[in-house]
């Protein structure tokens, strides 16, 4: 479409008017529904298409971006299984440039790769279980019960860890929230796609807070109530792995200024 001039209607001096706008898009939402092919997905303009594998299915130009703006329009489309069967073509048949290697997958690219693609999939799926399964709001109140309950401001091992195998169970019932309805302005949508990130900082955070065996600050631990200078040399850091378990690791702080030093010392 970009490269076809007569493709695209010339500027007017027409004023701004909503209802045919509406009517516009809606008449592009219909073609594009109507073109969907279960297999092949949308035709590719050449140039698109020109070195690469067909049929398209990125996000730039290709299935997966088609499937997310009829989905994000509101279109009469199962956009939750489109997105699925995209992604499911593209993991048998990548995308492949022309005289171009493929990246690990953990870098492909979000327009051309397969993280788009699959980000489409996993935004959508929550639909595709529908009202059915269970909500993502319950999802996130026990959450919350769990992380204040028992990653609260007074701390002990034995909770953390209990709090550590809650999250396990968590995340695997955030795998399967359903959202009903539309998605315009859907909170429990929202919700939904919000759980994956409140859960990795969660166990970022009770990890962090398990292996530091001291009470500083805002961190008080009733199992080791005291300060220990050891933990003012170092930070924790938490990484996620590959296979997206956490990976808990200690970062050396510079020793503070011998000025700084000498004020805390007196402040004691």
């Amino acid at each position: 479409m970009l490269y076809r001039r007569d493709w695209h209607e010339p500027l007017t001096d027409r004023a701004w008017d909503e209802a045919w706008v509406r009517d516009a898009v809606g008449a592009l939402v219909a073609d594009a529904v109507a073109a969907y092919d279960a297999d092949d997905f949308w035709p590719a303009q050449e140039w698109d298409a020109w070195g690469s594998t067909l049929p398209l299915k990125d996000v730039y130009c290709g299935a997966a971006g088609v499937v997310w703006a009829l989905a994000r329009l509101g279109a009469d489309f199962d956009a939750a299984a489109a997105a699925g069967r995209v992604h499911d073509r593209f993991v048998a048949e990548p995308t492949q440039l022309e005289g171009v290697e493929l990246p690990a997958q953990k870098r492909s690219s979000l327009f051309n790769g397969e993280t788009g693609i699959a980000w489409v999939r996993y935004a959508l799926a929550p639909f595709d279980r529908g009202a059915g399964a269970e909500g993502a709001y319950q999802v996130q109140d026990a959450l919350q019960s769990t992380m204040q309950d028992l990653v609260g401001i007074v701390r002990s091992q034995h909770e953390m860890e209990q709090a550590l195998q809650d999250l396990n169970t968590l995340k695997q019932r955030a795998e399967q929230v359903g959202v009903p309805g539309n998605r315009e302005y859907n909170p429990g949508w929202h919700t939904a796609l919000d759980l994956r990130h409140l859960l990795i900082v969660s166990e970022a955070i009770a990890l962090s807070a398990l292996a530091r065996k001291e009470s500083r600050g805002g961190h008080f631990r009733d199992d080791y109530p005291e300060k220990d200078p050891a933990f003012a040399t170092f930070n924790h850091v938490v990484r996620r792995r590959d296979d997206g378990t956490m990976e808990l690791a200690r970062e050396t702080i510079a020793p503070l200024p011998a000025e700084l030093a000498a004020i805390i010392e007196e402040m004691k």
